[in-house]
């Protein structure tokens, strides 16, 4: 896969985030505090930082430090728009465990088979 592809998606997951909290509050069904919201939050920003390793290989811990601002920024923005939404500390906790979880495994994976991650990932 091209740089310019992976780096596109990686992008493109990223504003895909960015415009889910620009969906009115009214628009999602009501869930509860560890349901589905908290799952797909934890899905979304494990995506994020896989995709965006796919682009920086040796940037974990910026991409990491990226994700959670991304998190808290669009939990802030949700705040400060009438859109009926509202900052979820335990949505950008969940943010957190997501990119965790995705650059752990990610770590964990390219130690245990280096040369067949290289070739998957790659």
């Amino acid at each position: 896969m091209s740089p310019r592809l992976r780096f596109a998606l990686a992008l493109g997951w990223t504003l895909a985030i960015v415009a889910g909290c620009s969906i009115p509050g009214d628009a999602f069904p009501q869930l509860t505090l560890l349901s589905q919201d908290k799952l797909l939050h934890l899905a979304a920003f494990a995506g994020f930082a896989l995709l965006w390793a796919r682009v920086f290989p040796d940037a974990g811990g910026r991409i990491l430090l990226g994700g959670i601002a991304l998190g808290l920024a669009t939990e802030v923005y949700q705040h400060l728009m009438p859109i009926g939404r509202f900052f979820d500390p335990f949505d950008a906790l969940a943010d957190t465990v997501g990119l965790l979880l995705a650059l752990g495994a990610r770590h964990i994976w390219l130690r245990v088979a280096p040369s067949r991650a290289r070739t998957i990932l790659d």
